[in-house]
Formats: structure tokens, C-alpha cells, sequence
């Protein structure tokens, strides 16, 4: 379905709570890396400069890095030795499944079951 579908509707208790296109949900339920910095603007313009990384920036001590979230390493240690003091450095986002059974009520058991 994710193939050819270009807008989806998520349905609880036969109600439309949210609809949303596929781009949208690409982005919304993607991994990213989140650097927590005390100077977001700074680190934003090393990441480019010194590995080519572009990146966001969320608010003037958080960063979002959607790219080669393979060199998480290298990408604190370019943040480190600039002088920026790299406060937190986390994996962040929310998969597929979960974004859908937030919306749906729906919460997963342990095992694999469901509970609606």
C-alpha cells in the first residue's frame, strides 16, 4: 500500500481522527539523530563544514541530523573537539506502527498482541 498510496486516513472508532500525506508520514515517523548543544547555529555550520552533513535546527540548543546517522561518532567528536558543549546526543523519531496505534488507541501487548 505504501507504494502507490499518496494520502492516508487513520480511522478510530469509525471516525476520521487524521489524515495525512505520504511525504508527511515519511518525515513525521523518520529517525533522526538529536544533538542537544548550547549552541545550535554553531554546531549546524560544523556538521556542514567538516563532514558535509546538512542538518536542523530546532531551537538555539537542538539540533536534528535526518543524515548518515552511521557516523553518530564522528559526528559527536566533530561537535566535541569544536568547542560546543555537546550536552546529549540521542536517537529520536516514531516508527510506522507506533504513529498509527497512538492515533487508533490501539497499544501493543507484550507478545505481539493488540488491545483495542
Amino acid at each position: 500500500m505504501s507504494k502507490i498510496a499518496t494520502r492516508y486516513g487513520i480511522l478510530r472508532d469509525g471516525v476520521l481522527v487524521e489524515e495525512i500525506g505520504a511525504k508527511q508520514l515519511d518525515v513525521t515517523c523518520r529517525r533522526y539523530l538529536q544533538l542537544t548543544v548550547d549552541d545550535a547555529q554553531r554546531t549546524a555550520v560544523i556538521l556542514a563544514e567538516k563532514l558535509g552533513i546538512s542538518s536542523t535546527v530546532m531551537d538555539s540548543h537542538t539540533v536534528c541530523v535526518f543524515e548518515k546517522l552511521d557516523t553518530t561518532e564522528e559526528i559527536n567528536y566533530a561537535v566535541a573537539v569544536s568547542g560546543i558543549a555537546l550536552k546529549e546526543s540521542r536517537f529520536a523519531g516514531e516508527d510506522l506502527e507506533s504513529y498509527f496505534m497512538e492515533r487508533t488507541g490501539v497499544s501493543s501487548l507484550p507478545g505481539g498482541g493488540f488491545n483495542a
